[in-house]
């Protein structure tokens, strides 16, 4: 925790130099470095480092790897579920094993696109928005506008 503190603390101090005119940029930097904005990034750090580390043991697991059948006592992603569900997994691609060589109807096509591509779109524009101090409407509008250029 102190380590990754550390490192909000300096990315917190560098994303606003002192520079002219002082006055309107010891302002920004106040709220900035004044302590107690760690815990949200710290999360968002962890969360991120734990999906990275889970992913990695996945694909460790790999025959092309080390070949793993059992982690931590339990039977492997790719024994369980098969190398290609895993890899596909590994993807963001599951939706597409359940319509491989079969006729989908609109609804279908729909569901798939929203939570392949459109969710991955909508993560990337709400995070921008709520970053860019979005109200919770210009928030949900522009998730709506990025789930709408999924499905394009």
């Amino acid at each position: 925790m102190t380590g990754k503190e550390k490192r909000v603390n300096q990315a917190l101090d560098d994303s606003v130099p002192m520079k002219h005119p002082l006055t309107i940029h010891e302002a920004k930097r106040y709220p900035l470095l004044a302590g107690g904005k760690c815990v949200h990034p710290i999360l968002s750090i962890a969360s991120c480092e734990l999906m990275i580390q889970t992913m990695s043991l996945i694909h460790d697991d790999f025959p092309c790897m080390d070949n793993d059948d059992l982690r931590r006592g339990h039977s492997t992603n790719h024994i369980v579920f098969g190398e290609e569900t895993t890899v596909l997994l590994l993807q963001a691609k599951l939706l597409d094993i359940e319509s491989a060589g079969k006729e989908v109807n609109l609804k279908h096509l729909e569901y798939t696109h929203v939570h392949k591509t459109a969710k991955l779109l909508e993560a990337s524009v709400v995070c921008g928005a709520i970053i860019g101090v979005g109200n919770k409407m210009e928030v949900e509008r522009l998730g709506g506008y990025a789930r709408c250029l999924g499905l394009l």
